[in-house]
């Protein structure tokens, strides 16, 4: 069983600590080419349904989302 996992763009310290920019974790693009930045999509018949993220933090702009430091597992 997997327990946690390092992002893909994590940055490891000591083999112990790791670090992560908190993106969103998934863009929707509309039809008039408009992206919303949302969290954890769910289908909902042939839709799909999110919670949208406000804010300048998105996943091509990370410089303005907060870092997360996390302990690598033993």
């Amino acid at each position: 069983m997997i327990n946690l996992v390092a992002p893909s763009d994590g940055t490891f310290t000591a083999r112990e600590l790791f670090s992560y920019h908190e993106t969103p974790t998934a863009e929707v693009y509309t039809d008039k080419n408009v992206v919303v930045h949302c969290e954890d999509p769910k289908k909902v018949g042939s839709h799909y349904h999110c919670a949208t993220v406000e804010g300048k933090c998105t996943i091509m702009n990370k410089g303005n989302c907060n870092v997360a430091v996390k302990v690598a597992p033993r």
